[in-house]
């Protein structure tokens, strides 16, 4: 009850996780405390926040918009994906991550949340490979594929890059 920032819980080994994207829509702009103070924005940005703490966006609509342009589609797969991950994750017995800049890190506001990555470091990584047994490198050319067809540039040049890293190594 006195957590203002959940967008997803999971029971670790439970199989259960619950999820809400509504907070992650990218023309959204919300008060720091209160969430229930929102509207939404004629363009996307990668801060939800109202400027301050007592002003609100001068043009702003009451509901979601219905569509969404490239580059609103993107954030949106972007922060949905990230969460989806993490909560998943959770769900086979990886906790927060300590040890790396990760997206297995833990948030307390959407600022935080945004700036996470979307990939997993080496140590999370191996700790979900271990409970998977999947592949890194298929993993990675697949995740590869998701971000292009996402338009996710950032995601899919970091991802070049480490299958171009582990290339050599086969």
């Amino acid at each position: 009850e006195g957590d203002l920032f959940i967008a997803g819980m999971a029971a670790g080994g439970s199989k259960v996780a619950v999820l809400s994207f509504a907070r992650y829509h990218p023309r959204i702009r919300m008060h720091f405390q209160n969430w229930d103070d929102y509207v939404y924005v004629p363009k996307s940005s990668e801060y939800s926040y109202f400027d301050d703490e007592k002003s609100r966006p001068k043009v702003c609509e009451a509901r979601a918009p219905a569509t969404l342009d490239k580059e609103s589609k993107a954030n949106y797969l972007r922060r949905a994906g990230k969460l989806v991950v993490h909560e998943l994750a959770h769900v086979y017995g990886i906790d927060h991550c300590v040890h790396h800049h990760c997206v297995m890190n833990g948030t307390g506001h959407l600022v935080e949340d945004f700036s996470a990555p979307a990939h997993l470091c080496g140590v999370c990584l191996r700790k979900l490979q271990f409970r998977m047994g999947f592949d890194v490198l298929e993993r990675y050319k697949q995740l590869l594929r998701v971000f292009r067809l996402g338009g996710l540039q950032s995601e899919a040049r970091w991802m070049e890059k480490r299958i171009a890293g582990l290339q050599p190594l086969l």
